[in-house]
């Protein structure tokens, strides 16, 4: 029970990554959400700040927000996601199909009467399923990251404390401090 809750746990918060808020100048027209204090999340567009270096967003109510008072930007991109997951499939898939490879290799020699015409060592059986299960893993990462994206989270480092428990980003467990 523990393995397949661990494999869910990993999966679901693979691809979320931290980043400070002063670098969210990358953001220029990307569909991002915003948080503020004590408001819901609100969906924007992020623009180039009053001030050099900075990014300031339009909501889609046309509302401007000051980027000065932004505490979380999150922006989900699919495309880099896909590219992950195909990474962590394919790691993944590799690593346990090369093992299985391992533990059912047959190094003794062939002595049977009923002909020995297909016979694989143990480095050989883990070379081929490492692949096989490789492209598999790759082909099923690269679905899965593609439909929840890569979650890039800029925050503010006037929030000290973060404490989430599930959440629409993607994270089981987030602790901050």
């Amino acid at each position: 029970m523990r393995t397949p809750l661990l494999v869910a746990v990993l999966a679901a918060s693979a691809c979320t990554h931290h980043q400070n808020i002063v670098s969210a100048h990358e953001l220029v027209g990307e569909e991002v959400e915003v948080e503020l204090y004590g408001r819901p999340p609100i969906e924007a567009v992020g623009v180039h700040g009053r001030l050099p270096g900075t990014t300031d967003y339009v909501a889609k109510n046309g509302e401007v927000i000051d980027g000065n008072s932004v505490i979380r930007v999150t922006d989900t991109r699919h495309a880099r996601g896909a590219v992950e997951g195909l990474g962590l499939g394919a790691l993944i898939g590799g690593g346990a199909g090369a093992v299985l490879g391992l533990a059912s290799g047959d190094d003794d020699e062939c002595e049977s009467d009923h002909g020995c015409w297909f016979e694989l060592s143990a480095g050989e059986k883990a070379v081929l399923l490492g692949f096989v299960f490789g492209v598999l893993g790759g082909g099923i990462g690269l679905v899965v990251g593609a439909v929840k994206g890569s979650t890039i989270v800029y925050e503010s480092q006037s929030s000290q404390m973060s404490v989430r428990v599930g959440g629409d980003g993607g994270s089981l467990v987030t602790v901050r401090w």
